[in-house]
């Protein structure tokens, strides 16, 4: 017994104990006490509560307590020198105030002005002729089909430039303000002018043709300025419908009045032009052909009359037919009581 006691005591004194590697070199295998094994473990670096590892598995922060007790007291002096290069910061009482950050403007982003293709413009140009097209049906048409009784006076469309939604499909979207001055007509009396803001979402299909997939509207500005404005606008409106009435109808009585001068010369028809001793060639020359012809033939002179119709008017104004007699060929005499001559019996 002695001797076996003896044995062992020259094992723990004599015979050095395996210690760790140093942390500069991997591990080839590290078991930790919570049961894992890293595989070529590194330790990179320490701080008040765990260790970043880089192993096979990655990067890994472990506690202090997971390591073997064998690694504890290089763990204290590592932990202990890590934080000597790294002191806590000082409490916030004793810290300076942060120093304000300089401003530095941003240099100016240039401008790229990105000019659409030619497909491109005739697509904008589908899809505001038909956001104009949607918008004069439903404000204009379909709101005279709605209300009989109210008659629109003027009407207003704008519209903003189409703006493309998705790259994926051809689906513009096209916002615009639309203005209507009405009058009741049971009462005619003008309303109050409206304006209403609206959206129209078109979508181009692969054949080039135009749809309106959704539309939304709303009421416009309802401040008392833009009321004012509104207001103002279909006074203007009604003044320009005023005076192009105005202008139109002179231009029509004007039109009237220049044909009833031309009727009224064709009706006269001219006799002034007419003269004695006129061949039958220029009467007809000035005329034109007679609407009858009568001739009597006697031994030494032949009488023809020629009538033309609605040639003169009488006292009271009704259109009368124009005899014309001529004598051996020449006009001797015209009117509308000319004697007619003698239906000849064969």
């Amino acid at each position: 017994m002695p001797r076996l006691l003896s044995l062992l005591i020259f094992v723990v004194l004599v015979l050095p104990v395996p210690a760790a590697p140093p942390f500069d070199q991997p591990f080839a295998e590290l078991k930790l006490t919570d049961g894992r094994v890293l595989k070529n473990a590194r330790l990179k670096s320490f701080n008040s509560s765990s260790v970043f590892v880089r192993c096979d598995d990655g990067f890994l922060q472990v506690p202090y307590s997971a390591f073997p007790a064998e690694m504890q007291s290089q763990l204290a002096r590592a932990r202990a020198a890590a934080a000597a290069d790294n002191p806590p910061p000082p409490p916030a009482s004793q810290m300076p105030p942060p120093a304000a950050p300089m401003y530095r403007p941003a240099p100016p982003r240039p401008t790229i002005m990105l000019r659409p293709s030619a497909e491109e413009l005739t697509r904008l140009e589908l899809a505001k002729n038909k956001a104009n097209e949607w918008a004069k049906n439903h404000f204009h048409s379909d709101a005279l089909m709605l209300s009989t009784n109210v008659r629109i006076d003027s009407f207003d469309l704008r519209f903003s430039a189409p703006r493309l939604l998705s790259n994926r499909a051809l689906i513009y979207l096209v916002q615009g303000i639309c203005r209507r001055a009405c009058t009741d007509l049971t009462t005619g009396n003008a309303l109050d002018p409206q304006e209403t803001v609206f959206s129209v979402t078109i979508e181009i299909d692969s054949m080039g043709a135009a749809n309106v997939v959704d539309s939304s509207e709303g009421p416009g500005d309802q401040s008392e300025p833009h009321k004012q404005e509104l207001a103002a606008w279909a006074a203007e409106q009604k003044q320009s419908r005023d005076e192009t009435k105005t202008r139109r109808q002179r231009e029509a009585m004007a039109g009237y009045e220049a044909r009833q001068a031309e009727s009224e010369a064709a009706a006269n028809g001219n006799t002034a032009d007419l003269s004695p001793g006129m061949t039958q060639d220029q009467v007809q020359a000035l005329w034109g052909p007679p609407a009858s012809r009568r001739s009597s033939h006697l031994a030494t002179l032949s009488k023809d009359q020629w009538t033309y119709i609605n040639k003169t008017r009488d006292e009271n104004g009704h259109l009368r037919n124009v005899i014309v007699t001529f004598v051996n060929g020449q006009v001797t005499s015209w009117g509308p009581n000319e004697e007619p001559l003698p239906v000849e019996m064969p």
